[in-house]
Order: structure tokens, then sequence, then C-alpha cells
């Protein structure tokens, strides 16, 4: 067994388990848009987001005590929020999420700050508290979350490379020529006129050249 294992006692797999089933009880018993009703969750320290977020604190804890920095897959399972099975992974993950916002050891206050979103909701219509804490710390809600490119070139490669390899219904791909003249179309939007000018000014040069 490596130092890093934790090793789950049967009395907290048993406050897991009661965790979850009072999650689902909650599930149940809360009315989309009831946002009192979150809040009294967050304040109620027998529901189970906080019965559940206790347990959840515990491994950290644990697993901390050993040297770890992050709770493994099999200890994510003996939580309750994760499965070897893809698809019911998939569905434990908004309820891991949602944990892992409300206790985050480096940044404490995610709870509190969770509780004045909520509050402060005008327009709160969310159907569980899982879907109101994903909606609250949300990245796309950052300005710092989606960056403009700083290259430019690359970022411009990455479109014209797009367009070009951008397949239809019937598996028709744009051809070389095709391609070129897209690009061509998408720089005349952005070519200054005067520049432009001097770009047929060249060409007409040149033509008279190979005359």
């Amino acid at each position: 067994m490596s130092k890093l294992d934790i090793t789950f006692s049967p009395e907290l797999i048993d406050r897991i388990a009661l965790a979850h089933e009072q999650i689902e009880l909650d599930s149940v018993n809360q009315s989309e848009g009831n946002k009192q009703y979150v809040l009294n969750l967050l304040s109620d320290p027998d529901s189970g987001v906080n019965l559940l977020l206790a347990c959840y604190s515990e491994a950290v804890d644990m697993k901390e005590a050993r040297g770890g920095k992050q709770l493994s897959g099999k200890d994510l399972i003996e939580l309750g929020l994760s499965s070897s099975d893809k698809e019911v992974a998939k569905e434990l993950r908004k309820l891991r999420d949602g944990l892992t916002k409300l206790f985050d050891a480096k940044n404490e206050g995610h709870k509190d700050h969770f509780i004045k979103w909520v509050e402060n909701h005008d327009s709160f219509a969310y159907a569980t508290i899982w879907d109101a804490i994903r909606a609250c710390f949300r990245k796309d809600t950052d300005a710092k979350a989606n960056p403009k490119p700083t290259d430019l070139k690359a970022f411009a490669t990455k479109i014209l490379e797009g367009i070009a390899n951008k397949k239809f219904d019937n598996d028709e791909q744009f051809d070389t020529a095709e391609y070129e003249a897209i690009g061509l179309y998408i720089a005349m939007e952005f070519i200054p006129d005067d520049m432009m000018d001097a770009i047929r000014n060249w060409n007409t040069k040149e033509k008279k050249k190979v005359a």
C-alpha cells in the first residue's frame, strides 16, 4: 500500500452513503427557482450538501496528511463522486465540481461567495443547488477566462486552415483556388484603400513589364 493511499473507515463510508441519500431527497424537494430552499440547505448541517462537504473535507485532510496533493480517482469513487462507469462518472461530475468550488482550501470564502451570489440573484431559476453552484463559478463569466490571442498570425492561420479543412454534408471541401480566394476576400475587407491602390498600381506595373 502506498503511503499516499487513503483508508476509508466503515463509519466514514456510512456517512458518505447517508449524505448521498440526503442529496437525493433535497433535490426532489427543491422546486425550480426556490433560492430560499438553497440558502436553507447551505445553513442546515444535516443537508446533503453539508454532510457530503464534511466527508469531502475529511478525505482532503487525510490525503494531505499522507503527503498527497489531490484526491485520486479511487478516493473519489469511495466518496461517491466518481465511477469506473464513464456515463455515471459524467453525472457525478456536477457534484464533485460543486463540492470543489465550495471547499477550496487555497481560497477560503468560496461558500460565503456563493451564499451572497444566491441572495443577490434577482432571476434565480435553478433546479438544484448543484446547477446554481456551477452557474455561480462558471469560468466564462470571468473576463480573463477567454483572452484574445497574442499571436495574430497564428490565429489567422488557424482560421484559414479551419476553412480549408471544412467538410460539408456531401464530404466536399474547398479546393486550393477557393481557399486562396476566401483568404483574399477576407484580406480585402481590412486593407486600407490607400494600400489597395498601391497594390493595384504595383500589379499594373508588373503586367507592363511582362508585356
